[in-house]
């Protein structure tokens, strides 16, 4: 079993500026994101949203291998980025009412997000 090392608050504060970089990077800094450190041991990091009210709580992780180095942190905070990118389309989706338009508009409204930041 790997060792582990509980993760620090400068680390936590790293994660939290790369979360915020990806998210404007992405396109979605509507969000006003609370972060908390209790994403237990599974995960860097967990995000769950809501877009209604255009909130984030992204929880990250209290230990890490203790052969970790740093470059997780931007790795996992984009991860999460991601997922709050696609959380409207995923919403959507979900919803029984929603009709193919608003799916479809989502849809173009990410892919739109990505032309922006994909190079190429």
């Amino acid at each position: 079993m790997c060792k582990k090392r509980t993760v620090t608050k400068a680390e936590c504060r790293k994660f939290e500026k790369a979360f915020i970089k990806w998210q404007l990077v992405f396109g979605v800094p509507e969000y006003a994101v609370r972060v908390t450190q209790d994403a237990g041991d599974q995960y860097y990091a967990t995000m769950s949203a809501d877009s209604d009210a255009c909130t984030c709580r992204l929880s990250f992780c209290n230990t890490v291998r203790e052969d970790e180095d740093e470059s997780w942190i931007d790795d996992a905070a984009k991860h999460e980025a991601l997922h709050l990118l696609l959380n409207r389309l995923v919403d959507c989706a979900k919803d029984r009412w929603a009709s193919e338009s608003e799916i479809d508009r989502e849809y173009e409204r990410v892919v739109r997000i990505l032309e922006g930041v994909v190079k190429g």
